[in-house]
């Protein structure tokens, strides 16, 4: 995949019966066009970093757009799909939070697994013998 100047990405698409050729992928997404829709509080909360939670939930309850309102909970437990490590306000460093000799393997089996939803990690965990809730996976996830 090559990243363009113009917003767009080319990557090479592969097809069973043409072969392989060239398509763009749009990376920029104006908001504006998701007026109205479930997703247009995603796209807010992702092109808006810097804002807290309670800023966030404020503007889509103010913003005079009908069905986007969103409790500052909601907007907390998603905002980790937008946030780099560094960014994450659970990653501490240091020793293992609650003495559980098990947390580097814990966290080594989420990093193997950055797909699974936090709910599917609890289960993946708790087969693997450690007890965790989806909570704990959504807040830990970035460690």
């Amino acid at each position: 995949m090559k990243i363009l100047e113009n917003g767009k990405a080319l990557m090479e698409y592969e097809s069973l019966g043409s072969g392989v050729y060239p398509v763009e992928v749009n990376l920029v997404v104006d908001a504006r066009d998701l007026v109205g829709l479930a997703g247009f509080p995603w796209i807010v909360m992702a092109a808006n970093p810097q804002l807290s939670n309670d800023k966030l939930s404020w503007f889509l309850a103010t913003c005079g757009i009908e069905d986007v309102e969103r409790s500052e909970g909601w907007i907390q437990r998603r905002r980790w799909m937008f946030r780099r490590k560094s960014q994450h306000p659970h990653n501490t460093g240091g020793r293992p939070r609650d003495g559980d000799r098990n947390e580097a393997r814990i966290l080594q089996i989420m990093r193997d697994n950055p797909n699974l939803s936090a709910r599917q990690l609890s289960r993946l965990l708790k087969e693997r013998g450690c007890d965790r809730s989806r909570e704990w996976v959504r807040q830990h996830r970035c460690d």
